[in-house]
C-alpha cells in the first residue's frame, strides 16, 4: 500500500494498493489484484484491476475483463 504521487519516465506495473497521481512518459498497467486511486497521466494503459481516477492517455487504453473504472477517460 502506498499513500502519494508516482512520477516515472519508464514502465510502471502496480499489483498493489496506491493512493495518489500516476504520471508517466510511458506505459502503466494495473494488474489483477492492482488498486489505484487518483489522477493519472500516461502515453499508454492498461487496466486489469480495480481503477478510481480521471485517465488521460495520449496513446492507448486496454480495458481487460476483470477491469473495474470509475472515472473520466481521455485518450
Amino acid at each position: 500500500t502506498m499513500n502519494g504521487d508516482i512520477i516515472t519516465s519508464g514502465d510502471c506495473r502496480i499489483d498493489g494498493t496506491v493512493k495518489g497521481n500516476v504520471s508517466s512518459n510511458a506505459k502503466i498497467i494495473i494488474g489483477k489484484n492492482g488498486s489505484l486511486e487518483g489522477e493519472v497521466k500516461c502515453k499508454s494503459i492498461d487496466i486489469e484491476g480495480f481503477v478510481k481516477a480521471n485517465i488521460n492517455a495520449t496513446d492507448l487504453l486496454c480495458l481487460k475483463s476483470t477491469a473495474n473504472l470509475t472515472g473520466n477517460i481521455h485518450v
